[in-house]
């Protein structure tokens, strides 16, 4: 007869005999009545380590979900237990605990108070066994509950985890275990904060009012859907730490590729991609964040996205395609695809075979967003439209209810449901939108009253549309297959190698002379850095490296003439910058009272004062430029050719300034619609200058001029990153009406988990 094996009760510590038969069972401690697990052997066992790492957005169990979802009453007080390790993958999802024991020890299911050793009567006696058996009962129900919950589908009980292992979730992929979780997976990408392209919204609501943010959208969608959370990833960088991750070509590339690779035959999944296209020698392409719109071999072809979808095992492979964002309220701060291409589109509607297309607009379309808000009412309710139209309008049909019949994991998903809904939602809000291209009525900045045939401007259209059908062979649901492993999304160094330079190296240099951006950022901006994520080459700065402070240059300011211009003329931009002169950029409806005159006296005087100081230091620049062949060093070289564009840049900005409050003056702003929630204007961006003034265009072509030099000269450095940007930010301005939430958009608990 077999030894029996022993281990220490977690709740008393006293030795606990059991047969080999109940390994990986409950046993239940004959002395304290504490529930656990038995384990396999009394010797401490290191859990196996996995190789690869995880991306923290996924790392939340299956356990939290369905806890979260059912929670299981515990009817007796549990004793003190280690500290637990917590995740949440994505925001406002609650973390659930997990209780630790020692390595190779029982992991408690229940523990009930330990019975109090006193001088008692009979009575007492009994009542306490009365409670103390009432407690095993309980430990029992919910460790069963517990492994109907978590174990495997065949009734055996979870192995002992390694507190170790379980501490580096962050960083390790959950292992491969068996479950009756849903086959479903998705993957939604977004790339917000472009360097060369202009921004998307990523939808973030500091106030709090509107959650519907990409990764709120991301969280709803997986939920309704019953996509377990170990199997939902984002790859977006307008996403808050620590989820935050940088969609880089190589990454977007590699996560696709490993997403569709790990996917089983039983798998139905999403990917969401959020991001421009743009079509170039009628070759379609998504841009990336370093994405040059003019160079194919910076953008990845929308063909590829689809080819890897096609080759993916998955029953069924759904790709929601939120391409071709605009914000009319911002305008066009940098260039950006336009409305869809009729290749875009045209790939879209004829995907491969078993692939499923949901595009947020159709051929000559753009999918809209705000940065700001935007209020369409929804029947008797105002709905808060935050970040983009389309994403934004799951949720709209969430709060309203799906309906339909309850899911069961080998359903297929439903969105086909979803975007019926969607898709009507999402048109009617478009038909609410002037046409701001449309130029029938006035130039952008008339009233109505100004305008010159009386017809109304034109309404704008954005109609999203489904296309493709699915895989005609059905995989049965099988509940005993292992999960796939945890995405593992690449970082930037690692795609690029350890070649490159470190991320302080390049701040270090590139602190010395990057200005502040000459139009105020968004709200929603991550703050991400060029110059944290782009990759540098370590040989390649070696030769633009600066050994002067500005302090030296000072003092030897007569025997390094350029030298000492660049510095001046940084101190004197970054000064404005700070100071009691920097200029706004919105206006309220009390900006337009008779008692605000004196204040757009005061305003008009802020902007004199910083066209002078940019005059002078654009004439200081210029008398040092007959200097600049005898300067050797790179660095002060190409400073001082991008501190002279950005001057000339800023007098442009600020003479549109002063023409934009020109309008404000002669009260040609446009009308403000209460119904909408519009409580002011806002400067939008334009790529026409509104100015009559030939000098101020001729100044614009001469900073492209020193932009082009530099990008040519010196191709790979960050000088040539910050003139690719600069060359094509739009110096011109608008006025737009802009809104803000009220409180009746608060939004329900059934929006908000």
């Amino acid at each position: 007869m077999p030894a029996p094996l022993v281990t220490s009760c977690p709740g008393c510590g006293k030795s606990i005999k059991y047969p080999e038969r109940a390994v990986g069972k409950s046993i239940r401690c004959r002395y304290c009545g504490t529930v656990s697990k038995a384990p396999a052997s009394s010797k401490p066992t290191d859990a196996p380590q996995d190789e690869t790492s995880s991306h923290p957005s996924a790392d939340a169990t299956r356990e939290e979900k369905r806890i979260s979802r059912r929670p299981i009453p515990v009817a007796a007080p549990a004793r003190p237990t280690p500290p637990s390790v917590a995740s949440s993958p994505m925001p406002g999802r609650p973390a659930i605990g997990h209780q630790l024991g020692e390595a190779g020890s029982p992991v408690i299911i229940s523990q009930p108070r330990l019975r109090r050793k006193f001088p008692v009567t009979l009575v007492v006696l009994t009542a306490l066994g009365i409670i103390a058996i009432c407690s095993a009962i309980t430990g029992s129900v919910i460790a069963f509950v517990a492994r109907h919950h978590h174990g495997t589908a065949t009734g055996e009980a979870e192995p002992p985890r390694d507190p170790a292992a379980l501490a580096s979730r962050d960083t390790q992929p959950a292992a491969s275990v068996v479950t009756g979780d849903y086959p479903r997976r998705i993957l939604a990408i977004g790339v917000h904060n472009y360097i060369f392209a202009n921004p998307t919204s990523y939808g973030f609501d500091a106030s709090g009012l509107v959650k519907r943010d990409l990764g709120k959208t991301v969280e709803k969608l997986a939920s309704r859907f019953r996509v377990p959370d170990s199997q939902v990833f984002e790859l977006s960088d307008g996403a808050m730490e620590p989820r935050r991750r940088i969609p880089l070509k190589p990454v977007i590339e590699q996560s696709i590729q490993r997403f569709v690779e790990t996917s089983r035959k039983q798998d139905r999944i999403i990917l969401l991609l959020c991001a421009h296209t743009v079509e170039i020698e009628g070759v379609p392409y998504v841009v990336p964040l370093e994405g040059d719109l003019t160079d194919p071999k910076t953008l990845i072809p929308l063909e590829w996205i689809l080819k890897q979808l096609a080759s993916c095992r998955a029953q069924q492979k759904w790709l929601i395609a939120d391409f071709n964002r605009y914000d009319r309220g911002r305008g066009v701060e940098l260039p950006h695809g336009g409305k869809l291409a009729a290749s875009t589109a045209q790939l879209l509607k004829n995907p491969p075979p078993g692939v499923q297309v949901w595009s947020a607009c159709s051929e000559g379309e753009y999918s809209y967003e705000f940065d700001d808000y935007y209020e369409f009412r929804d029947g008797n309710r105002i709905q808060g439209i935050k970040g983009g139209v389309f994403l934004s309008m799951f949720s709209v049909v969430f709060m309203q209810g799906l309906g339909g019949k309850t899911q069961s994991p080998s359903d297929s998903l439903p969105i086909e449901d979803l975007a019926k809904k969607v898709n009507e939602l999402t048109q009617r809000l478009s038909e609410e939108l002037e046409d701001p291209e449309d130029n029938s009525e006035s130039a952008p900045g008339k009233s109505s009253a100004e305008a010159g045939d009386g017809k109304p401007r034109s309404r704008v259209k954005q109609s999203p549309f489904i296309s493709g059908s699915p895989a005609t062979e059905t995989v049965p649901y099988d509940p005993t297959e292992a999960v796939p492993p945890s995405l593992v999304i690449p970082t930037p160094r690692e795609v690029f190698g350890e070649r490159l330079a470190s991320v302080n190296e390049v701040r270090q240099l590139v602190d010395f002379f990057l200005l502040p951006p000459i139009k105020e950022a968004r709200k929603t901006a991550s703050g991400i850095r060029f110059d944290e994520i782009f990759p540098f080459r370590k040989d390649l700065l070696d030769e633009y490296r600066n050994h002067m402070t500005a302090e030296q240059v000072r003092q030897q300011a007569a025997q390094y003439p350029v030298r000492a211009a660049v510095v001046h003329a940084l101190e004197q931009i970054r000064g404005l910058e700070s100071g009691e002169v920097a200029l706004p950029a919105t206006l309220t409806e009390a900006d337009r009272s008779d008692s605000a005159k004196a204040n757009f006296a005061r305003m008009q005087r802020a902007p004199a004062r910083v066209m002078n100081v940019l005059e002078e230091l654009d004439q200081e620049l210029e008398r040092a430029l007959e200097h600049r062949d005898a300067e050797k060093s790179k660095f002060w070289q190409l400073t001082f050719d991008y501190v002279r564009a950005q001057v000339k840049a800023r007098h442009v900005y600020v003479n549109e300034y002063t023409n934009a409050f020109g309008i404000v003056r002669r009260d040609r702003l446009p009308a403000l619609d209460p119904q909408k929630g519009h409580v002011g204007w806002r400067l939008a961006s334009q790529e026409t200058l509104s100015t009559n003034d030939n000098a101020m265009k001729e100044r614009r072509k001469e900073v492209r001029k020193i932009y082009d030099s530099i990008i040519r000269e010196h191709p790979d450095t960050p000088w040539a990153i910050v003139a690719k940007r600069e060359r094509n930010i739009a110096l011109g301005l608008r006025w737009e009406p802009y809104a803000r939430p009220k409180s009746e958009q608060l939004e329900t608990v059934a929006d908000s988990r």
